[in-house]
């Protein structure tokens, strides 16, 4: 659940100094994770551990894991640091089942699925192999049989988690009542992440980037290459941003900065300048097209349960560039 995406001299080292800022940023949330997490301090209670003591070990842990892992690309980074930090409770000297029973529930059914999961692929390894004899024995008949049977039950299981979970989350709406404040400050501290880190980027774009205007997020080129949306059509980098102007301000800015940029219409409230466009131009036609050219998008802020918006934002503006 917790786990942000996508020549000349100058413009190569500004990069590095980028995903330098990237991975210390990426460094002070997990430190920070211990030091405001109600969770953790809730687990070190239970096992009997001091916090104070608690969060000194967890700050050198990850201290330890940057120094191991900070040379390595950023998209490799994160998950490098990740896995080396899911080492720490076996750090603290306390049993298996100690950990396990005083593990937050959250992160009890994650691991149930993830358990479940690995099962699932265990046993559809074992399925293929099995296929690929084309004519398959009685006994390997049998155990392809077998197979199915318990790959269906495990399906079966996991659906029953997440409707257990979509269940509790329509409960809780239902009454008015916020999510597990646990998971809201998990979001939200991945979301301050995500901004600080995209702010490290800003200098990558290569579009005009409106004055009065703050950046959510950025998909920069080298996290667009290894999270896999190239694969589904996604060919630019792209950021979005945040702007308590109007829209016709924004877009008055953007046409004048971008006055070859063809602009359409999109909705009442929403308006498209793209490098590039087709006469009968339409999002669900032209996806392909909008994916991989040069585009600004301007449209209304929603209001966003997660807080990622600003409270004061009218105006949504999303950039996507060619390096």
């Amino acid at each position: 659940m917790k786990k942000l995406i996508l020549c000349t001299a100058v413009s190569v080292c500004c990069s590095l100094v980028s995903a330098s800022d990237m991975k210390k940023s990426a460094l002070d949330m997990i430190i920070q994770e211990a030091q405001t997490s109600p969770e953790f301090s809730e687990a070190m209670r239970c096992l009997g551990i001091s916090e104070s003591k608690a969060r000194k070990m967890y700050e050198k842990k990850a201290q330890s894991c940057y120094g191991k892992t900070k040379q390595l690309p950023m998209p490799q980074f994160m998950d490098a640091i990740g896995q080396c930090m899911e080492s720490f409770p076996k750090e603290l000297g306390v049993s298996q089942s100690a950990l396990d029973r005083c593990a937050p529930q959250g992160d009890a059914s994650e691991a149930a699925y993830a358990q479940s999961q690995m099962q699932m692929e265990k046993l559809e390894r074992e399925l293929d192999r099995l296929y690929a004899n084309e004519n398959p024995s009685p006994k390997q008949q049998k155990r392809i049989d077998e197979i199915i049977g318990q790959l269906e039950a495990l399906a079966s299981q996991q659906m029953g988690m997440d409707d257990a979970a979509f269940a509790n989350m329509d409960q809780m709406a239902a009454r008015g009542m916020a999510p597990d404040p646990g998971a809201a400050e998990d979001i939200q501290r991945a979301l301050s992440m995500s901004k600080k880190m995209s702010q490290s980027t800003v200098g990558q774009i290569t579009l005009p980037i409106y004055k009065n205007s703050e950046i959510l997020v950025h998909m920069t080129e080298d996290m667009l290459a290894s999270s896999g949306m190239r694969e589904i059509g996604a060919n630019l980098p792209a950021a979005t941003f945040a702007s308590p102007d109007s829209i016709k301000s924004i877009l008055s800015y953007y046409q004048k900065k971008l006055p070859s940029f063809k602009v359409k219409k999109i909705a009442s409230d929403e308006y498209l300048l793209m490098e590039s466009m087709p006469k009968d131009f339409s999002m669900t036609t032209h996806m392909d097209k909008y994916f991989s050219t040069p585009h600004v998008l301007i449209k209304n802020a929603v209001n966003d349960p997660t807080g990622m918006v600003p409270a004061n934002a009218k105006a949504i503006i999303e950039i996507a560039y060619r390096k």
